[in-house]
């Protein structure tokens, strides 16, 4: 009999197991050669300069390469790009050395967290940051009248090419702006101009709700040539929505809001796996709940490394594969993951840039769109009819997260969620590339260096990553550790210190 011929799935990402033999082992070589980042890097900053001096290229494109190649010369520079080929067992020895390094910083920075001889708390390795996500989005769901799962998808809708940081003040700023009767917006001839948005034209000179508007309409005054001529009353932020991203992203994120689009139809996992499975991880992470003191459980023993201490099944949960407990739960196989997979370098080098641009880890460089590790790279034929780079390369990260999962298993005799082994390797990765990546975890460790007269670096050379401009924001450390316990899962485990990513 024929074998039926293998093909995507329409209602969940792609995963290597959809995938052929010989498709798979096609794929591994594809990837294999994505890992030549300093063969690779005098092509791409050849073609980059080839764009910057083509006057039929858009200006904005050749802008966008002329800061690209400033970032390649920078770590050409540096020289620390290696020719390192990308496969599987390199991405879990990778991903795994993160754990073992988050792990290190645990015990190293107890003081800072309020830990005591058993480290700084499984929360503040990242363990439960989507529980931690899952509950700040909660909460504005609670004070706005918004279902959860609005204000859930309406915030991943608006996660490619951004954090979770913009994430929540936008989708925060949105859900109030539609929560408050008094909100109000009036747009002003020169709004409209400067959008290019004709259709804003319909609410020149009056005060309108947000609701009253359309979304496309709503969305458009966020931006900073716009905002600027335009007044607002009421619950209406719009530095902060214009932390959503990309205009089109925050319209999708308002039709969520609005109803107009329902929450598990807002992304197609098919063609955005990342983000479905993303917002797969924070919706099914519900804080808490016995799943979630079971989870804990299991990242307990992982990560203090305790095999072979026995442990009750409080929940009679131990044994459970469902839901979050899964160790094949779909993971954002984001480029921090991908670049962690790389094996490239992941502390953050100085690039001469400003702003935000100003720290960059090669490694995660090297995955976007102007690194030799970029998924853009991967070709689909050959490997399964239909595929596209991003699902290729989501399904073979996930693959690797997962396989990490089981390592970690075999290590601690428990079943290890792939969520917890994407966040733990995530949060760390973002911590050792410095340069504001994880911005609250930063503060904190300079407010404590400035307040002890014994430094506590997160490596060596990291210590001027610590300064940011326009940072005036300040956190105390002990209200950081208060914020992030979630009071119903520890008094059920009251041995889990849990700390917060944000």
């Amino acid at each position: 009999m024929a074998r039926r011929p293998r093909s995507m799935p329409v209602d969940r990402p792609l995963r290597m197991g959809d995938i052929s033999r010989a498709g798979q082992a096609n794929l591994n070589a594809q990837m294999r050669n994505l890992g030549y980042a300093k063969r690779d890097q005098p092509g791409l900053m050849s073609a980059l300069s080839e764009t910057i001096t083509d006057p039929s290229r858009p200006e904005k494109t050749r802008n966008a390469a002329q800061r690209r190649i400033i970032t390649h010369e920078a770590m050409a520079e540096a020289n620390v790009f290696t020719n390192k080929p990308i496969t599987m067992a390199g991405a879990v020895h990778s991903q795994h050395g993160m754990v073992v390094s988050a792990q290190a910083r645990a015990r190293r920075d107890a003081p800072m967290v309020g830990g005591g001889s058993q480290g700084a708390g499984l929360g503040h390795l990242g363990a439960d940051w989507y529980f931690q996500h899952h509950a700040k989005l909660a909460a504005v769901a609670e004070a706005t009248g918004h279902t959860r799962q609005q204000v859930i998808a309406a915030s991943a809708v608006m996660s490619p090419q951004n954090n979770p940081d913009q994430e929540y003040a936008a989708v925060h700023a949105l859900a109030h702006a539609h929560a408050d009767p008094n909100a109000r917006v009036r747009v002003s001839p020169e709004a409209v101009a400067a959008s290019g948005n004709a259709a804003l034209g319909d609410y020149v000179g009056k005060w309108v709700h947000p609701s009253k508007m359309s979304a496309a309409a709503f969305a458009s005054v966020k931006d900073p040539t716009v905002r600027e001529h335009v007044q607002t009353r009421g619950n209406v932020d719009l530095e902060a929505m214009a932390k959503g991203g990309t205009s089109e992203n925050v319209i999708k994120a308002v039709n969520v809001l609005r109803g107009k689009t329902h929450p598990g139809q807002a992304i197609d996992p098919s063609t955005s796996p990342k983000v479905w499975s993303y917002h797969e991880a924070i919706k099914n992470s519900e804080p808490g709940t016995d799943q979630h003191a079971e989870f804990m459980n299991r990242m307990d023993v992982a990560l203090r490394q305790t095999k072979g201490q026995q442990r009750m099944d409080l929940w009679g949960l131990k044994s459970s594969t469902e839901g979050i407990l899964s160790p094949t739960h779909p993971i954002a196989n984001d480029t921090w993951m991908q670049a962690l997979q790389s094996g490239q370098q992941i502390e953050a080098v100085s690039t001469g840039r400003s702003g935000k641009a100003k720290f960059q880890s090669p490694a995660k460089f090297g995955v976007g769109e102007a690194g030799a590790a970029s998924e853009k790279r991967l070709r689909a034929g050959g490997v399964l009819p239909g595929s596209s780079p991003p699902t290729l390369r989501h399904a073979w990260g996930q693959e690797s997260v997962e396989r990490l999962a089981r390592h970690m298993s075999a290590e601690s005799g428990e079943i290890i969620p792939s969520v917890g082994a994407q966040a733990v390797p995530w949060t760390e990765a973002r911590r050792r590339a410095g340069g504001g990546k994880d911005l609250p975890y930063e503060r904190m460790v300079a407010q404590h260096q400035a307040a002890t007269s014994d430094t506590l670096p997160i490596h060596p050379g990291q210590g001027s990553m610590f300064k940011f401009e326009g940072d005036d924001i300040n956190v105390n450390p002990q209200a950081v550790a208060k914020r992030s316990q979630i009071r119903s899962a520890q008094r059920r485990v009251g041995q889990l210190r849990q700390g917060s990513l944000f």
